[in-house]
């Protein structure tokens, strides 16, 4: 039993604490939002304000690399918020980093393709590119089960999704046909429902319509088999609330309609 104790402690050092989880995926929601319009100036540089202080953080001026940088960038701002370490390796180095974070926190991409459900937000994507030593990373936003696909956001990346673009952007990755080594979860044992859903609120009204409303956690209020289903207007009103998106969009119909037929 105290080995297993031991054992518990030296993955939860491995991981970053939050406190209260929450707060921590608004806090979290906050640090993507205030970086998802970054851009490199000039273009094609590798520079600018906030791509320098990016890869500063890591020791690196500008002019490099910086997906990696951007990952670490906002870790280390969470951690300060949070008023704890950050767990993630010094680097601006993607694969170098897949390659000395805890094996513990890993999920290598054969067992997430197989089970996309072990794919949350919050988790860092790994993925490889063309030439020796190249890869590219970012942070997962949402994940869809049912098309197997995430939504991301990412430095260095561009309307091609490249992992040598120019700015910061939100992507939609599939899982089959995309390079991926695996995904980092530093928040394993630490996340909660709340937490989840908390994070996706870096997305502004206009990018999550444009996502699957099952693409939030399973913990998200759609109704699965078997949920008691609200068919009344407020019930309907707050499912939809709690969902992560506003009435005001034109999903809410659909979203509406939905729930009408699974409660006949």
């Amino acid at each position: 039993m105290k080995r297993i104790s031991s054992f518990t402690k030296f993955i939860s050092e491995a991981e970053m604490s939050i406190g209260n989880p929450g707060e921590a995926g608004d806090k979290f929601a906050k640090i993507l939002g205030d970086h998802k319009d970054t851009k490199e100036s000039p273009k094609g540089s590798n520079k600018g304000p906030e791509v320098s202080a990016y890869l500063l953080s890591t020791g690196l001026p500008g002019g490099n690399p910086w997906c990696m940088a951007f990952v670490y960038y906002v870790f280390q701002e969470l951690s300060k918020a949070l008023g704890t370490t950050n767990p993630l390796v010094k680097t601006a180095g993607v694969k170098y980093h897949w390659e000395k974070a805890d094996q513990n926190l890993k999920i290598d991409i054969s067992k997430a393709k197989s089970d996309p459900n072990l794919i949350r937000p919050g988790q860092i994507f790994i993925m490889s590119r063309p030439g020796a030593g190249l890869g590219h990373t970012g942070i997962v936003l949402s994940v869809d089960p049912s098309s197997k696909t995430i939504t991301t956001i990412e430095g260095n990346t561009n309307d091609q999704k490249s992992g040598e673009g120019d700015r910061v952007g939100i992507n939609k990755r599939p899982l089959d046909g995309t390079p991926f080594l695996g995904f980092i979860d530093y928040f394993k044992s630490k996340r909660t429902p709340e937490f989840e859903k908390n994070i996706v609120k870096a997305l502004s009204p206009e990018e999550l319509r444009k996502i699957s409303p099952l693409s939030t956690s399973k913990s998200a209020s759609f109704p699965e088999a078997g949920d008691t289903i609200p068919v009344s207007q407020e019930g309907i009103k707050k499912a939809w609330s709690e969902s992560g998106e506003t009435p005001s969009s034109s999903r809410f119909d659909k979203f509406k309609e939905f729930l009408t037929k699974k409660s006949q």
